[in-house]
């Protein structure tokens, strides 16, 4: 898992940087990023299919796309979200990721370290279980 974390950050990345060159990204930086992103949510799915076999697709999917994709702050600010979702999407993988990859583009050397912190946690609890 953390391979093809690894490789899929890299050529994400790598597509978005320099093929279509839509944004000029902090290119170590967002690497780091997605590849811990990807590395979690898929520590959270083995927990899940640790936990319930086959069926662990269905809460991975509630937890990081149906919870986590629109209280991720990506979309809509987390200031304009409701209060509930607010709360929570810093606290999930999708809100974390996104809040690190907004600083490391927007605000260059000024990363916190929260996101990562979060991130680092939901893998530690993939792990764990």
């Amino acid at each position: 898992t953390a391979a093809y974390a690894v490789f899929a950050g890299f050529t994400i990345v790598a597509t978005v940087d320099w093929l279509l060159g839509t944004l000029d990204l902090p290119f170590v930086e967002s690497w780091g990023i997605l590849a811990l992103t990807m590395f979690a949510c898929g520590m959270v799915y083995t927990m899940f299919n640790d936990l319930f076999g086959r069926w662990a697709m269905l809460p991975t999917w509630g937890l990081m796309i149906l919870l986590g994709n629109p209280s991720s702050g990506g979309v809509v600010a987390w200031p304009f979200l409701p209060q509930w979702l607010a709360v929570i999407g810093g606290w999930l993988p999708p809100g974390a990721s996104v809040n690190a990859q907004h600083t490391a583009v927007y605000f260059p050397g000024h990363q916190r370290a929260w996101p990562f912190l979060v991130l680092l946690g939901w893998a530690a609890l993939g792990i764990g279980v």
